[in-house]
């Protein structure tokens, strides 16, 4: 479990445990206070495991344009 000022290495929706706001981190960002509870420790909870959250990736194809006129 993170608390804040620890870096993020999972991305993800992380929740607060002392009163449940969400947010979602990117790899490299710093879990922040609680919005509700500033400079009080916070403990932040994955929402769901990192095999739950799917992943959107470009494809490999160039894509093709038509014009609309």
């Amino acid at each position: 479990m993170a608390t804040n000022g620890d870096v993020n290495t999972k991305f993800g929706i992380y929740r607060t445990l002392c009163c449940g706001q969400e947010i979602v981190f990117t790899v490299g960002a710093t879990f922040p206070d609680c919005p509700k509870h500033p400079r009080l420790s916070t403990e932040w909870k994955p929402v769901l495991e990192a095999d739950g959250i799917i992943h959107l990736k470009e494809s490999s194809q160039p894509k093709k344009f038509t014009p609309a006129a």
